[in-house]
């Protein structure tokens, strides 16, 4: 078998149904009008009642195939030929979202071209159709990495994008009480753990260009920045006996940190 003991498996991730709850009782973060966390709280229903047909999208054989699942794959378990982007899920989707904001059918918009720009696109891609497809396909690539959650070694895989889609990191986690770095993947939330005096970006391990910026006003998340590269990655520091953070959240909170930071400069 290709699963691996438990202990190694990926970090474990709250289901889709607990991250709409628990948005149901946080407040707006700064910078968020009331209207536009009502909209995003809406969408995270929307992915809870979606996510379960993923596999109509994702073929489960993919994760039964004999391929190495270890540190050694240079390749991510999920390639673009695996995803059936006109799978109904997605377009059921489409008509979903199409009621939750602003009508999306503009001549030549497609939701299998969308979905998949999103799969094919770097992380930091602001077209507004790459976000659309993100919609489109996030919540079922969520439900194929808790699928390959017990089958990747992540104590050995020390690379900084997703050993699942490929996808770059969105966000960090530090455990306050061992100090372990956990990054989050920004196109199926898949976790790993990364060493912590490393950019995920581009491989930097000189402490004289790795930094964070912290506000006392929002202590328990901060931005990592490198300067080799000029990139930033926020994170949350997870006190110990805190619980599981959720991230997503902790991601919103840390726009209006990551604005800051840019305006003073690293």
């Amino acid at each position: 078998s290709n699963r691996i003991p438990s202990r190694l498996a990926g970090v474990l991730m709250p289901s889709l149904a607990e991250v709409a709850g628990r948005l149901k009782s946080l407040p707006p973060p700064k910078g968020f009008s009331l209207e536009a966390f009502r909209q995003f709280r809406a969408l995270w229903n929307l992915y809870a009642d979606h996510a379960e047909k993923w596999t109509q999208v994702i073929p489960p054989a993919v994760f039964d195939r004999d391929v190495p699942l270890d540190p050694r794959r240079k390749e991510p378990l999920l390639g673009i030929e695996d995803i059936r982007f006109d799978a109904l899920p997605v377009l059921g989707l489409w008509k979903r979202l199409d009621r939750l904001f602003e009508p999306l059918d503009e001549p030549g918009t497609d939701p299998v071209e969308l979905s998949r720009s999103f799969f094919a696109s770097r992380l930091d891609d602001s077209d507004p159709k790459v976000l659309i497809g993100g919609c489109l396909l996030r919540p079922l690539l969520d439900m194929a990495a808790r699928k390959a959650s017990g089958l990747i070694d992540t104590e050995g895989w020390t690379g900084g994008t997703c050993p699942v889609c490929g996808g770059a990191a969105y966000h960090g986690l530090i455990k306050s009480d061992t100090r372990q770095r956990i990054l989050a993947c920004g196109k199926c939330h898949f976790m790993w753990s990364f060493p912590r005096i490393r950019c995920p970006f581009c491989d930097n391990s000189d402490q004289n260009l790795l930094g964070f910026y912290r506000d006392e006003e929002e202590p328990r998340v901060r931005i990592d920045f490198c300067r080799a590269c000029n990139r930033l990655l926020p994170v949350t520091i997870q006190e110990e006996g805190s619980g599981f953070p959720l991230l997503l959240y902790d991601h919103l909170v840390a726009n209006n940190l990551q604005r800051n930071l840019e305006r003073r400069g690293p």
